[in-house]
């Protein structure tokens, strides 16, 4: 378990029922991001259908450090069966994908890392 502001001081009812509720908050994003995810998959089977595109695909980027969602987007690869329609990245893939000396690029990583890489 870890250290919670508050922490000291309260029942072991207390404790549980704020145990049980993180837990509940981790299945419930968990569902969003399958959610979200099955919406964009539609999404990408739709602009295929119309032919405009030889190949539609969709990803999903996450903060590394962010491993609540690790299980879900592992589930979803799993039911889709590693269809290479989906692929998920984190946001250090994102900084290791670019190797460009544009100043204006070079500008943009920083603020990236500044947003996204604490």
């Amino acid at each position: 378990m870890y250290f919670r502001v508050g922490h000291i001081g309260k029942t072991q009812e207390q404790l549980f029922a704020e145990e049980k509720e993180l837990n509940n908050l981790a299945r419930v994003l968990g569902l969003l991001i399958s959610q979200e995810t099955f919406c964009r998959e539609m999404l990408a089977f739709a602009l295929q259908e119309t032919e405009m595109y030889d190949t539609v695909t969709f990803s999903v980027c996450h903060h590394a450090k962010n491993t609540m969602l690790d299980k879900s987007i592992n589930r979803y690869k799993a039911l889709i069966c590693g269809d290479r329609m989906f692929s998920s990245f984190t946001n250090y893939d994102v900084l290791d994908a670019v190797c460009t000396q544009d100043y204006d690029l070079q500008k943009w990583m920083q603020w990236y890392k500044e947003v996204y890489c604490f």
